[in-house]
């Protein structure tokens, strides 16, 4: 290998020498100098960690060595009977661990051994030794220290002293280590070299985990490291720190070696950088100046420019790498064409069919499929899902309609979060219309956004043709249907109901008018349909139970949807369904399907649950071709049909008009008949036939309308239940009873019962004794002059809670009576668990008394019931002598009717009281 400086001639050889030679030089050199200080410091941290480890070492070994020695002399101290013999095993290992040891029972030295001319005073150890643990004593002959064990023992005391050899063997030691152990208060136990007090102070003060370097008596460098000995737990002594030593030019000798080899190795490098600095412009001049042609032909946008370069290396690498991304390029630029020309085409066009048929379509650009499947997931209105297949030999397209629950269960053998290959025998299982040919294998391609499966596609592809490009396919695939997702959510959130997936409220109103003003020639009708009792399901099953029925129904109606009709949720548990029709009879038959198939059991979370419907038809001319006057007729035929018995379907008429606006008309006269005075009491009095007295009066209600006149109080009656204004319109009726009842009394007039109408409504209110106890209160009306009239109906919604209001009435000392007693479901095991004081027979039993023995028969039975049951008898509406005559014969008490008065108002009431005329009345 050559260099020639005439390569320096060229201008970019020598900016390209100068950027080289000093782009490197400068880095090297603080590379070299940061180098030589981590590598120094990280040997100086490695021996030094390694000077730790020996010292933690050396440490846990004396800690081992003492616990070995205690639990020697444990054994020995238990296993010996005879303390002035103790046995040769255990003697032999305390001549091999100990130097010297003794045994004192009862504070007095019994047997003792010394192995050295520095005799002990066991004695005096005795006096300041601890029971058990270790102890030092300083040694005559040196400043080491004696490591002593002690042990106690229930007989006697045992104490050794450990031999120094066994306790500090250098063989544990490398070499070069000095071994120092210092007890408390800086006290030297062991040194292998002495040491002064200032270099005690100095090791003892610094960190175990940081280095000392001190100078020793020889005037040498020496580098220490420590480690703290807990003692305390074990052995009842201060902690000893552990201190081993080594000479600093030892300890560095590695960083020494380091440093004397880094400088040449350091001019190495230089003088390597220069000389490749140089190769490299004359190796690379050429090749370079030839992509720089290159770039700039790329640059003028010339895709189709070629580099030529023959270097036989990695330049010559780089150009063809370099013509290879202009072909990619190229490649790359039809390939992001066809990929916006997709995504533009999706953006703009909200027709899943027509960007299925695009996508599918674009993949031969890139591929040689032979057929694929693309299954778009419409997560916001699963009724409309489908899945779209297409063959490329033919370019046959194709759209299944499928629901979504059943898709995926159709696909939940190859549906996988990664792309994977299926089997063309399982994938012929699941679209068995669609031609297999090719390799026998299909490919799997989920598309997921935000962790949720949004798409799959299915490719019928060789193996050898799966590209990278796919996967950047398939994320343009993904954005643009997460786009259309977008707006599809837009509309459904607009136009669809989110529990049931059809349309919703607002989306009929726009539908139904569009088609009613762009159709006038054509008929509509508008189906009503409500679910009956839905209230109790919710009230029993639970909120969500009646979503999923809902779900269910609505489920149920669009598999029965006739066509070009349009279903939608108007609210709660209401359906509406606009339909063109040829005849009304068209509606009707689907009215009849309908409710057929709601009447079909529904199976719920293992429950079977029948429901029914009601259903009201409005037509359109027929009707209106208004939308909301449709829906308001609709509306009430759909009541109509409930007020019928519902699971029915009634069709409006202007009869059904006429009758409801009548209700609404009534319905407003009622809110206002007690603030305008449209509400007055009439009495009719009542006889007693038997003692020949008035017994008491009835209060009525009778309503003046300002410009009708007086109207029937049951036919109001009816409608102010039904709209829930019974229970003002009976308190007023009350009060008025009662403040009549206690002005007669007041003036001496009358103290006789008052009878009062009581619905059904009004007692189950829980509001309602409270009520009647507050307003005999203000009007001062003792209860025993009151009497409450009902009818059977109160005990058959809630029997129980019934008869404990009447007994609670009663208890006051209220009457209570039984109204229209044989029209209803009386029984005589029923009446007598009643709370009773009268039954009244009903008129339609007495105005029979002229026809015969069979109805003569009924009368008399009903009075013998009563009088069996201790119960006062009325009878209602005579109006004959014969009847009266009938009556007084059989023993009834009561009655009243026309035959004797009709109800009076106030003011004729009073005057009838003035003046009964009785004796006129009982005439033969």
């Amino acid at each position: 290998m050559r260099i020639e400086l005439s390569s320096l001639k060229s201008r970019v050889a020598r900016r390209l020498f100068r950027m080289f030679f000093f782009i490197i030089l400068v880095p090297i050199i603080f590379i070299a100098v940061g180098s030589f200080y981590k590598v120094s410091g990280l040997i100086f941290t490695e021996h030094h960690h390694h000077l730790q480890r020996a010292t933690k070492e050396y440490g846990l070994g004396i800690f081992r060595r003492l616990s070995y020695a205690y639990d020697l002399l444990l054994n020995a101290s238990q296993h010996t009977q005879d303390l002035n013999h103790i046995q040769p095993e255990y003697l032999h290992l305390l001549q091999t661990y100990f130097s010297n040891y003794a045994v004192a029972q009862n504070e007095q030295i019994i047997w003792q051994h010394n192995t050295d001319a520095d005799t002990l005073d066991w004695q005096s150890l005795l006096q300041y030794t601890p029971n058990s643990g270790v102890f030092t004593l300083q040694s005559n002959h040196s400043s080491v220290k004696r490591v002593f064990i002690t042990l106690a023992t229930q007989e006697s005391r045992w104490l050794a002293e450990l031999d120094p050899v066994y306790l500090w063997p250098e063989a544990e030691l490398s070499a070069f280590e000095e071994l120092c152990v210092i007890g408390a208060d800086s006290v030297i136990i062991f040194c292998s070299s002495p040491l002064s007090e200032d270099t005690i102070a100095l090791l003892l003060k610094a960190s175990p985990q940081t280095p000392v370097h001190w100078i020793d008596d020889h005037s040498e460098k020496m580098i220490s490291a420590s480690w703290s000995l807990f003692m305390r737990y074990q052995f009842a002594q201060d902690d000893w720190r552990i201190i081993i030593s080594k000479p600093e030019n030892v300890f560095m000798k590695s960083v020494n070696d380091f440093r004397q080899s880094f400088l040449p190795a350091i001019l190495l490098i230089f003088l390597l950088v220069v000389f490749v600095s140089l190769y490299m412009v004359r190796r690379h001049l050429k090749p370079v100046e030839a992509l720089i042609k290159g770039t700039k032909s790329l640059s003028e946008n010339k895709l189709d420019y070629t580099v030529q370069v023959d270097t036989d290396d990695e330049y010559e690498d780089l150009a063809h790498s370099f013509n290879q991304m202009t072909q990619n390029l190229a490649y790359a630029f039809e390939y992001n064409t066809a990929l916006f020309n997709i995504n533009q085409k999706i953006l703009l066009n909200e027709n899943l069919s027509s960007c299925a048929h695009q996508i599918l379509s674009e993949i031969a650009r890139f591929a040689t499929p032979l057929y694929s499947v693309l299954y778009i997931l419409n997560k916001h209105n699963p009724i409309v899902d489908r899945y779209y297949t297409y063959e490329y030999s033919n370019q046959t397209f194709k759209q299944i309609k499928q629901s979504s629950s059943e898709i995926l269960m159709q696909f939940s053998s190859i549906l996988h979060s990664e792309a994977c290959i299926v089997s063309n025998d399982e994938f012929s299982k699941l679209i068995p219309d669609l031609t297999k040919a090719g390799n026998g294998y299909s490919h799997y391609y989920p598309l997921h956004q935000d962790g949720q499966l949004i798409s799959f596609l299915v490719l019928n592809l060789p193996k050898a043709q799966l590209d990278l490009r796919f996967t950047d396919f398939l994320s343009h695939c993904t954005v643009a249907f997460n786009a259309l997702q977008r707006g599809k959510l837009l509309s459904y959130q607009a136009y669809f109901d989110r529990l049931t997936g059809v349309y919703n409220r607002s989306f009929l109103q726009e539908h139904a008018q569009k088609s009613l003003a762009l159709t006038e020639t054509q008929s509509f009708a508008l189906l009503f349909v409500d679910l009956d009792r839905f209230k109790n399901i919710n009230d029993t099953l639970g909120h969500s139970f009646g979503d999923e029925l809902l779900k269910s129904v609505a489920k149920r109606l669009m598999e029965h949807l006739p066509s070009h009709a349009f279903l939608s949720r108007f609210g709660g548990d209401e359906f509406i369904l606009l339909m063109p029709i040829a005849t009304p009879a068209d509606a009707e038959v689907v009215a009849q399907t309908w409710l057929a198939i709601i009447a079909e059991p529904f199976q719920l979370r293992g429950r079977i649950v029948n429901i029914g419907a009601s259903i009201g038809i409005s037509l359109t001319p027929d009707h209106t071709r208004e939308y909301e006057a449709l829906l308001t007729c609709a509306d009430m035929a759909m009541y109509e049909a409930k007020s019928q018995g519902r699971n029915r379907y009634f069709m409006y008429s202007e009869t059904l008009h006429n009758e409801l606006a009548r209700r609404t008309q009534l319905e407003t006269f009622l809110r206002e008949a007690v603030s305008e005075g449209y509400l007055s009491v009439y009495y009719q009095p009542k006889v007693n036939i038997q003692a020949r007295h008035l017994s008491g009066f009835e209060a009525l209600a009778r309503f003046h309308h300002p410009q009708e006149g007086f109207i029937r109080p049951d036919l109001l009656f009816k409608i102010a239940e039904e709209s829930g204004q019974v229970h003002g319109l009976g308190l007023a009726v009350m009060r008025q009873a009662f403040e009549q009842l206690k002005q007669w009394q007041t003036r001496n007039l009358w103290t006789g019962r008052m009878a009062i109408n009581v619905s059904p409504l009004q007692l189950s209110s829980p509001d309602f004794v409270a009520q009647v106890e507050s307003l005999m209160h203000e009007t001062g009306v003792k209860p025993e002059l009151i009497e409450l009239e009902i009818t059977e109906g109160v005990f058959i919604e809630n029997n129980h809670e019934a008869k404990e209001r009447l007994a609670h009435f009663q208890a006051l000392g209220i009457t209570i009576a039984m109204d229209d007693f044989g029209t209803g479901y009386s029984s005589m095991a029923y009446i007598t668990q009643l709370p009773l004081n009268n039954l009244k027979i009903d008129k339609a039993f007495v105005s029979s008394i002229k026809d015969g023995n069979k109805h003569v028969g009924i009368i008399k039975s009903m009075i013998q019931i009563g009088q069996n049951l201790g119960l006062n008898v009325t009878a209602e509406g005579v109006e004959t002598p014969e009847e009266l005559r009938f009556l007084i014969e059989h023993g009834c008490q009561d009655i009243q009717g026309y035959l004797y008065s009709r109800p009076l108002s106030a003011q004729d009431a009073e005057a009838l009281l003035i003046t009964p005329n009785l004796d006129a009345f009982f005439k033969p």
